[in-house]
């Protein structure tokens, strides 16, 4: 889209998503407290780990089937868990790493970024 017609840039809706270099899947999680999780590599208190299928619709047989097959059946069936890694005191903030490839990224977004025309301030959170 083109700013200059009026529309609206590109968001980063991928920052939201879990993908892998060698993979064409890409995984955007939803749930009550997904949006919780926040990124920090030296705070980490969850990792991710692949969801047990005793405890749920999580069929990890897909992850060794054509795309197609996950698109013939649009029900959720793969499915991760956020794990704690230590204990973690009562309102204390959610943090998972998200690796080194996800912050090079996010500083190159930074640098190169720019407010929409019209924005009179911005502040950095």
């Amino acid at each position: 889209p083109s700013r200059a017609a009026g529309k609206r840039p590109p968001q980063i809706l991928l920052n939201y998503c879990y993908g892998h270099a060698d993979s064409t899947l890409l995984l955007c999680p939803y749930g009550p407290s997904v949006n919780l999780v926040n990124h920090n590599q030296t705070r980490a208190n969850v990792k991710l780990q692949w969801a047990d299928p005793k405890r749920g619709n999580f069929k990890p047989a897909l992850l060794e089937e054509e795309l197609i097959q996950l698109h013939e059946d649009p029900t959720a069936k793969i499915a991760f868990e956020f794990v704690a890694t230590r204990d973690i005191d009562e309102g204390e903030e959610i943090f998972l790493d998200y690796g080194d490839a996800w912050e090079n990224a996010w500083r190159a977004h930074i640098e190169s970024w720019e407010p929409v025309e019209g924005a009179t301030e911005y502040k950095n959170a």
